[in-house]
């Protein structure tokens, strides 16, 4: 039943990270609407795996104005968190910090793409079959 919510589109799963960035954008803005329609930008955007730069620009769109670097700063490492806890079509559904809090183990490795450094063998060599007899009556056919 919990999974059916995630059907429909406007659904937005309210995760601590969400209810953190909305405690900090409360204090930099006056209107609870504006807020709510922010962090619901936000969770879209994070759905959406946007660039950093489209959530300053929403902010900035919607009149946030920052005093410092470091208010800019606290509002960005939220928003990474936010980002990091969102569940991700491309993921099947998981957040990126599920996925990398996953035990490695159970993951095969991709063979090594390196070739080996094979000698060549020449015409009159022994062929490396064993057969012994040179290379060019036995496999250089």
């Amino acid at each position: 039943m919990h999974f059916l919510k995630y059907s429909d589109w406007d659904y937005n799963e309210v995760t601590p990270q969400l209810v953190a960035l909305k405690q900090h954008l409360s204090k930099l803005i006056a209107d609870p609407d504006v807020v709510l329609e922010i962090i619901d930008e936000i969770h879209d955007l994070s759905a959406a795996e946007a660039r950093t730069q489209e959530f300053f620009d929403l902010l900035d769109s919607t009149g946030v104005v920052f005093d410092n670097l470091e208010q800019a700063g606290a509002i960005m490492l939220l928003i990474v968190d936010v980002r990091n806890n969102t569940r991700l079509w491309t993921n099947y559904g998981h957040t990126p910090n599920e996925l990398s809090s996953r035990e490695k183990s159970n993951l095969r490795l991709l063979p090594s793409v390196q070739t080996k450094y094979i000698q060549k063998v020449g015409r009159n060599d022994p062929c490396p079959c064993g057969s012994g007899k040179k290379y060019k009556k036995c496999c250089g056919r």
